[in-house]
């Protein structure tokens, strides 16, 4: 070995370390637009690859894919991918694979770069026949025959597959759909199959998709991926998890809303099925899923959740669990959520537990309802605690309007129950059906339970201990009262009890200020429903309940407290949209921050800032009325407690010039000519069939390559020079105002050849001929 290649040698083996050790060393972006008309080698919008799986073919640690607009299909590559149902878009370990671009556009000042998931759709597909119905998530009978539509039995199973992958490798902004998973073993996961894996999955809409057993949407087996900020819905599985299904996994879901996903009559879980799986659910949106026989939205198994500032509205079950079902030892924690119109067929209007451990606290519980018993919450052979929870206008068939316990011990500790309803125990009822063996341990303190009387009902024989709580029609026990509580508009603006306008904190001389007991208090019990200080003196008021003071009130309320709470707020800038201007080159724009909150109840204020070339401007309040020229604005919100500031939120406002109908490019008709001695050929292109359709003068604008050099002409009938062989040349129109769709010709140059003679003998004549007989003829 020569000096010289073993000095190669040794760059290529430090080179090859260094890829290894930082992957992202040699990072580069990729492009993908299923539009673009160049040389489909990815190293610019205009060469961007036409298929998804060519980019990540070559895609290596570090490298970021960035997706145009369009749809992509998991068997449509250049390179070699399986053609059949198999074919899956297989996710690199540490690529980021971003979507929602612009992308390839029809003219040079096309926003090629503009990035916006909800106006520039990137569509990742599993339709490989292009066949399937639009699907309304909307139409529950719909999305029922997902699994067995005939349009769909030649989907693919997965449409993305993540497997041993960790955080660096990001998937963002994409509509995922038509992934429908019913093979002989693809069962799971059609929308997406994470194997050993911890992606990151931010601001993905999952729709359409469909499993034979379990996980529509995304299925995840020993993983701990992050979902931020995306949209499930629609999605059916036929055993457990309608929408997501986690195996022995830890997933971290933030800011997501699940609606409208299914299970069968059987199944479990409507939007999320965890079994044995830790999973943390934070501020995200449940509404109108589906979960079978247990867990309209949610279902535990032996799991761990945390769920925490969510909202679950509308789910509903067969059997029990309207909302959360928590079965077999799983311990949830789930704090400062709502639960509104949650429905479910016999226990457990919300929430059920069953064999296990959980703590409900800061949680409202409004308007849920049940057909048989536990309008609300229904316990058995648990030991759950319901610490500084709100029910009001909640129902039962026959037993507990708000909730019902069986063979349990059960706590309840500061609640406040209003306008509950049912047969025996508007409030709480124990109810079992072999006593005393299967009787109760319930303990109530520190609570207002006002529905109207028969608050309590025990149908066997249950140990119930209620102390320090407000009790009308009252209930023997020590610091017990029966005193109107003085809410301070029991039925609010609506004058209707029962919903969620109504006011169910304490007025000034209401019997249960620094009524309660201090001893039973959770040491961490600091603030209350509001997040006020949870112990609070009211000098007008003569303590009347035990413990060192400030004494506690009783309910969920304390009143007079203005201690702020130690939880920074949350800002919410509102979704991001496209606006258009007025005429003068600006919009004018309301936002909106109404989505942000305090999860301590405090008074917050907002501060709006943004940028116009060099100049930054702010504004303040909610929704405050601002003017934004024609381009893309990223415009900051951060909001303020009086004490602590939020992290900021971003909204994008696309501002889009005014015009009536696009004007129509016609490039004119496909043609072959002849290149001269030099092998080019002159060509006259004419786009005098383009035309706008409000009169509009045009301007225009011709693009072409020659290899992978870009070229670009103007005016109606340019004269350009092209080499030997086939070129598309796009033209694009302008009115002054609206660009047009792109049109091509198609233009080969046929390289110059050999021609024959051509014999030209003159033309026929008539002579006369001599006195020999002869003529002489030139």
């Amino acid at each position: 070995m020569t000096m010289a290649s073993n000095r190669l040698s040794t760059v290529t083996i430090l080179l090859a370390l260094l890829g290894a050790v930082l992957p992202g060393a040699f990072a580069r972006v990729i492009y993908v637009d299923d539009d673009a008309p160049g040389a489909n080698n990815g190293n610019s919008w205009l060469n961007a690859y036409r298929y998804l799986q060519d980019a990540l073919a070559v895609a290596a640690p570090g490298d970021e894919i960035r997706v145009g607009q369009g749809t992509y299909k998991p068997n449509l590559a250049s390179v070699p991918v399986p053609a059949d149902r198999s074919a899956t878009f297989l996710l690199r370990q540490s690529v980021r694979l971003l979507g929602g671009f612009a992308g390839y556009g029809p003219s040079p000042s096309w926003p090629s770069d503009d990035r916006d998931p909800n106006v520039y759709k990137s569509i990742l597909s599993g339709d490989r026949s292009g066949n399937d119905w639009a699907l309304d998530p909307a139409d529950h009978t719909a999305v029922g025959l997902l699994l067995t539509d005939s349009t769909r039995q030649d989907n693919c199973y997965n449409v993305v597959t993540a497997t041993s992958v960790d955080s660096t490798c990001v998937l963002d902004g994409f509509v995922i759909i038509g992934g429908i998973a019913n093979g002989i073993t693809a069962k799971r996961g059609g929308g997406i199959l994470c194997t050993q894996a911890s992606p990151v999955v931010r601001n993905c809409t999952i729709t359409g998709c469909a499993a034979a057993e379990r996980g529509a949407a995304i299925y995840i087996n020993n993983g701990r991926p992050d979902l931020t900020s995306c949209t499930i819905v629609g999605n059916y599985a036929s055993e457990r998890g309608g929408a997501m299904y986690n195996l022995a996994a830890e997933p971290n879901i933030l800011r997501c809303t699940f609606a409208d996903n299914l299970v069968a009559q059987q199944g479990r879980g409507g939007a999320i099925a965890n079994e044995d799986s830790n999973s943390v659910i934070t501020s995200s949106i449940f509404q109108k899923n589906y979960g079978g026989s247990e867990g309209g939205a949610i279902h535990n198994l032996r799991s761990r959740p945390i769920i925490t500032n969510c909202t679950f509205i509308e789910n509903s079950t067969r059997l029990s669990g309207g909302a959360i079902e928590n079965s077999n030892d799983t311990r949830a924690t789930i704090s400062r959520c709502s639960f509104i119109a949650n429905t479910t067929g016999q226990a457990g209007g919300a929430v059920s537990n069953w064999a296990g451990t959980s703590r409900i606290s800061h949680c409202i519980f409004v308007g849920n309802r049940s057909n048989d018993e536990a309008g609300a919450v229904y316990v058995s052979r648990s030991e759950p605690n319901i610490i500084n929870c709100l029910f009001n206008g909640n129902n039962a068939a026959t037993y507990g309007g708000a909730i019902s316990c069986s063979e349990s011990s059960l706590n309840v500790i500061n609640c406040t129950f209003s306008a509950n309803a049912a047969v025996g125990g508007k409030a709480v009822a124990c109810s079992s059906t072999s006593p005393p063996e299967t009787s109760s341990r319930l303990v109530i303190a520190n609570s207002i339970l006002w529905d109207g009387g028969s608050e309590i009902y025990n149908n066997d024989g249950s140990n119930i201990k209620v102390t320090y709580s407000d009790v009308q029609s009252w209930w023997p026990g020590t610091g017990n009262v029966s005193s109107n509580p003085m809410f301070t508009d029991r039925d609010g603006p609506d004058n209707t009890l029962g919903n969620q306008d109504d006011v169910l904190s304490l007025s000034a001389s209401s019997p249960c200020i620094d009524a309660g007991d201090n001893t039973v208090l959770p040491l961490d019990l600091l603030s209350d429903l509001a997040g006020k200080a949870r112990r609070f003196d009211d000098p007008a008021t003569a303590d009347s309940g035990n413990g060192q003071p400030p004494i506690v009130d009783m309910g969920v309320y304390e009143f007079g407290s203005q201690a702020p709470g130690q939880n920074p707020p949350v800002a919410n800038a509102g979704p991001d949209r496209t606006v258009t201007e007025d005429g003068t080159g600006y919009a004018t724009v309301q936002l909106d921050g109404s989505g942000s909150y305090d999860p301590d109840g405090d008074t917050i204020t907002y501060t709006w800032t943004w940028t116009i070339g060099s100049q930054t401007y702010t504004a303040s309040g909610v929704r405050p009325t601002i003017q934004l020229p024609v381009g893309v604005h990223n415009i900051q919100l951060v909001v303020f407690d009086g004490t602590l500031y939020s992290s900021p939120d971003t909204v994008r406002i696309t501002v889009q010039t005014a015009g009536g109908q696009p004007p129509v490019a016609n490039a004119g008709p496909d043609r072959t000519v002849v290149a001269d001695g030099t092998g080019y050929a002159t060509v006259q292109l004419d786009g005098s069939g383009s035309y706008d359709p409000e009169g509009s003068p045009l301007t225009y604008s011709w693009t072409w390559t020659v290899g992978a050099q870009v070229y670009h002409a103007s005016g109606v009938q340019p004269i350009i020079q092209l080499p030997v062989g086939t070129h598309t040349i796009y033209l694009t129109v302008f009115d002054g105002v609206l660009y047009s769709s792109p049109d091509t010709v198609r233009i080969t140059v046929q390289a110059a050849a050999n021609q024959p003679p051509v014999a030209n003998a003159g033309p026929d004549r008539t002579v006369t001929a001599g006195a020999g007989g002869y003529a002489t003829v030139q």
